[in-house]
């Protein structure tokens, strides 16, 4: 809990060097394993987390990428980019209702020509697992849909709001 603590005292500092939103971020830790809750909601005046949820991330195009799960920038990789985003306009797509990701960081920066994107999936529970890897996305962030249903709440009415996605 120290990192996340730490990390979202640095994400405060952050936005608000940058003018972004300074209440609402989310904080996704890809270092942590898919069977457990990682994507933190997080209200950033108090260092409250809002939620928590499990979250998919990029699986990886290729056999080596599978086997030893990595993150990445790079076009056509299926690899989640570590980095903050800004959380950008809300979408209906593929997948329901969803939000695009502008990266903001080098680590990231083709998230948007990528079309990394915040969106759920059924294919993901709402509590901890024990077996079996959680499904795998092609780099995006995928939550439950109840969970993205309270993700989507909060965010409808925030503008600006950060997601950081990073390894410790």
């Amino acid at each position: 809990m120290n990192t996340l603590l730490s990390k979202i005292h640095l994400l405060t500092e952050y936005a608000a060097e940058h003018n972004l939103a300074t209440r609402i971020a989310l904080l996704f830790d890809v270092s942590r394993s898919s069977h457990v809750k990682r994507l933190y909601v997080v209200d950033l005046l108090s260092g409250e987390v809002l939620m928590s949820c499990l979250a998919a991330s990029g699986r990886g195009r290729t056999l080596w990428s599978r086997l030893f799960p990595r993150t990445g920038d790079v076009p056509d990789s299926w690899l989640t980019p570590i980095g903050r985003c800004r959380i950008a306009e809300r979408y209906e797509g593929e997948f329901g209702v969803a939000y695009r990701l502008d990266g903001l960081d080098t680590t990231n920066a083709n998230a948007r020509s990528r079309a990394i994107v915040l969106h759920s999936s059924p294919e993901i529970p709402n509590a901890n697992i024990s077996f079996a890897p959680l499904w795998c996305s092609r780099g995006c962030v995928v939550v439950a849909p109840s969970a993205f249903r309270k993700i989507d709440e909060i965010l409808k009415d925030t503008s600006d709001a950060l997601l950081w996605i990073y390894a410790d």
